[in-house]
C-alpha cells in the first residue's frame, strides 16, 4: 500500500505539471491560426491561461463535495479518468471559446488530484517518510514541466501536429486510474482484514479530534492557512513558467531561444529540487521556509532592477539569467516543497477537508492574479510586476510562517496537540492529577520516612 501511494504522489504532481505547461506561447498561436482567432489580443490571451487557473480555483472549493462520500482512492479513480476525457476534448480546434473551456476542465480534475496527494501520503506514511515523498512530489511537478517542454521541442519543428502535446496527460491520467484501482483493492483487502477486530481503541483514539477549535485558535489557522497557500504563486512562478517562451526569446532574440530557455528552465528546476531534497527533508519546515522566501524576494527585486536600469544587452543578458537561477533555488528548497507538507500535515481531522481546499483555493486564486496580470505589465511597466511579486511573497511568507505549527519529525496527533494549545495557559494544557501525591512521614523518628498518608 505504501508504494502505491507513493507512485500516486508522484504520478499527480508529475500530470499537473505537464498539464500546466503543455499549452506554450507557440501551441497557442497555432490555434488562433487554425480558428482564426485574434492571438495578440491581450484579453483572449489571458482568459485562455486563465481558464487553467479557474479550473484549478473550482476545484479547490468543490473538493469537499465528494471526498467525504467516495474517499480519496475512489476520487482519484474518477479523476484520472475525468482529466483524460478533459486532455482529449482540449485536441479539438473549436475557437479561443472551446479552448478556454477546456482548459477550465483540465484545470478542475488534474489541481483536485494534485490537492488530495498530500493528505494521502499524510494519512497513509510515516513521519520518516513523509518528508521524502513530498520532495519527490515536489521534484515531480517540475518533471511534468520539462517533459511538457520537451515534447515542445519536436512539434516546433512541424506545428501542424501541435494535438501531441495533449498526448501524455492522456497516458499519465489512464495509468493514474489503474493505480487508483489497486490501491482500492488494497484498501478493501484491509478494510476486510480488521473488520472483526475490536473497535473501542478506535473511538478512543478519535475522541480528542472530534472537540473544535476554540474561535482564536480556528481563526489563527485559517489565517495561516490562506497565507500559506499564497505564498508559492504569489512569487509569480505561474506567470513565469507560463511566459518563460516570450521572456527568453525576449532576451535573446533568436528563433527557437524561447524553446530552449524554457527546457533550461525545467531542468533547472529539476536539479535544485534534487540539490534541496536533503536540506529540506532534514531541517525543520518553518526554517527551510524562511530561507526560501527570503531568497525569492532577493532574487524579484534583482529582476526588476535589471530591467527598470535598461542596462547593456549582454549584462542584462546575464543578470537576467542569475536571478532566475537563484529564484529557482530558492522556490524548490522553499515555498513549492514546504508548502505541501505543511497542507499534508497541519490540519486537525475534524478540518482537514475543509481547511486543505480552502489552502489549495488561496493558491489558485493568487495563481490566477499574477498570471492574469503579468500579461499587461509589458515594455516599461514589466520591472514593477517583479516588485509587486516580491513584496506580496513576502508580506504572505513571513506572516505565515511565523504563525504557523512546527511540523517537522511529528506525527499527526502531536501536531493536533500543538494547535490545540494555541492560546491556552499552562495550568490548562496539563492534564490535572486525579489522586493527590503521598505524604510521607517518619515513624521511627530515625529520620527515614517510611509511612504514607
Amino acid at each position: 500500500m505504501d508504494k502505491i501511494t507513493k507512485i500516486i504522489s508522484f504520478l499527480s504532481s508529475l500530470l499537473y505539471g505537464v498539464v500546466l505547461t503543455n499549452l506554450p506561447v507557440e501551441i497557442f498561436d497555432k490555434i488562433g491560426e487554425v480558428t482564426k482567432f485574434d492571438v495578440h489580443n491581450p484579453t483572449i490571451t489571458s482568459m485562455v491561461e486563465f481558464g487553467f487557473l479557474a479550473g484549478a480555483l473550482i476545484g479547490s472549493m468543490t473538493i469537499p463535495l465528494y471526498v467525504n462520500k467516495l474517499g480519496y482512492v475512489r476520487s482519484f479513480r474518477l479523476l484520472f479518468f475525468l482529466e483524460a476525457i478533459a486532455s482529449g476534448l482540449t485536441m479539438i480546434p473549436l475557437g479561443w471559446v472551446y479552448l478556454s473551456f477546456t482548459r477550465i476542465l483540465s484545470g478542475v480534475f488534474a489541481s483536485s488530484i494534485l490537492m488530495m496527494a498530500p493528505q494521502l501520503v499524510a494519512e497513509v506514511l510515516s513521519a520518516h517518510q513523509r518528508g521524502f515523498t513530498m520532495m519527490m512530489f515536489s521534484i515531480a511537478l517540475n518533471l511534468g514541466n520539462e517533459l511538457a517542454y520537451a515534447i515542445h521541442l519536436p512539434i516546433a519543428m512541424n506545428y501542424d501536429f501541435w494535438q501531441c502535446t495533449f498526448a501524455l496527460p492522456i497516458v499519465l491520467s489512464l495509468f493514474g486510474c489503474v493505480c487508483s484501482h489497486l490501491l482500492l483493492k488494497k484498501e478493501r483487502l484491509i478494510n476486510k482484514m480488521t473488520l472483526n477486530e475490536p473497535k473501542r481503541d478506535q473511538y478512543q483514539e478519535k475522541q480528542p479530534h472530534e472537540r473544535k477549535l476554540t474561535k482564536k485558535q480556528f481563526a489563527r489557522l485559517l489565517f495561516v492557512t490562506f497565507t500559506l497557500g499564497a505564498t508559492p504563486t504569489m512569487t509569480g512562478v505561474d506567470a513565469i513558467l507560463t511566459y518563460a517562451s516570450n521572456i527568453f526569446t525576449k532576451t535573446f532574440q533568436s528563433k527557437y531561444s524561447g524553446i530552449y530557455g524554457s527546457l533550461i528552465l525545467g531542468a533547472l528546476n529539476i536539479f535544485f529540487g534534487i540539490v534541496a531534497t536533503p536540506f529540506a527533508e532534514r531541517n525543520p519546515r518553518k526554517r527551510m521556509l524562511t530561507i526560501g522566501v527570503i531568497g525569492i524576494v532577493a532574487s524579484l527585486f534583482g529582476l526588476g532592477l535589471v530591467y527598470m536600469l535598461e542596462l547593456p544587452e549582454k549584462t542584462a543578458t546575464v543578470l537576467i539569467l542569475v536571478f532566475i537561477t537563484l529564484y529557482l533555488l530558492f522556490f524548490n528548497a522553499g515555498p513549492q516543497p514546504i508548502v505541501f507538507m505543511f497542507f499534508g500535515e497541519m490540519f486537525p481531522e475534524l478540518y482537514k477537508v475543509k481547511l486543505n481546499s480552502i489552502g489549495y483555493a488561496s493558491t489558485f486564486l493568487s495563481s490566477v492574479a499574477t498570471v492574469y496580470a503579468f500579461a499587461y505589465f509589458t515594455g516599461k511597466l514589466q520591472p514593477y510586476i517583479y516588485f509587486i511579486y516580491g513584496a506580496l511573497t513576502l508580506i504572505c511568507g513571513v506572516a505565515g510562517t511565523s504563525l504557523a505549527p512546527e511540523t517537522f519529525n511529528k506525527t499527526l496527533p502531536e501536531i493536533e496537540k500543538i494547535i490545540r494549545n494555541w492560546g491556552q495557559k499552562p495550568s490548562q494544557t496539563q492534564p490535572k492529577l486525579l489522586v493527590e501525591p503521598a505524604v510521607r512521614f517518619d515513624t521511627n523518628g530515625d529520620g527515614m520516612l517510611t509511612g504514607d498518608i
